[in-house]
């Protein structure tokens, strides 16, 4: 694969990763505005948007090659987005109390949830691309 088609492929990875996220972020924002504990709304929303991505990727961006069939990618899938929620979902309650101490004055408290998530969404993004295109095409 050539650069180019590396970059298409990142590109509409990011489009669907998008789509995805804001299904996630929908979620996660009513459930944290419903006063779910943000580490239970990150987990929901998340498993929402990576399902999403899963599907969408493996119509749309990569080819599924090697031996393993497609429906066993994705309970891996399952288990690797398990394993990174829990952390991503760590990460998110730590940097959502930085910023309660951090943040400015006028910023109100409501919004800190959803700049936590925003700050961890790209960590999460590179991540998920990596681990997806080398999953798909290459097992």
């Amino acid at each position: 694969m050539n650069l180019k088609q590396l970059y298409l492929q990142a590109l509409k990875f990011v489009g669907v990763s998008g789509i995805g996220w804001c299904m996630d972020f929908a979620l996660y924002t009513t459930l944290a505005w419903c006063d779910v504990p943000l580490f239970t709304a990150n987990l929901l929303g998340s498993t929402l948007g990576v399902t999403f991505v899963f599907i969408s990727s493996t119509r749309f961006i990569f080819k599924n090659q090697g031996p393993i069939p497609l429906y066993a990618k994705y309970l891996f899938y399952l288990l690797y987005q398990a394993v990174l929620l829990f952390f991503m979902s760590k990460l998110l309650v730590t940097v959502h109390g930085l910023l309660g101490v951090y943040a400015p004055a006028f910023v109100p408290a409501s919004i800190l949830p959803l700049l936590a998530k925003m700050m961890i969404t790209p960590v999460s993004m590179v991540i998920n691309f990596i681990v997806l295109k080398n999953m798909i095409e290459k097992l």
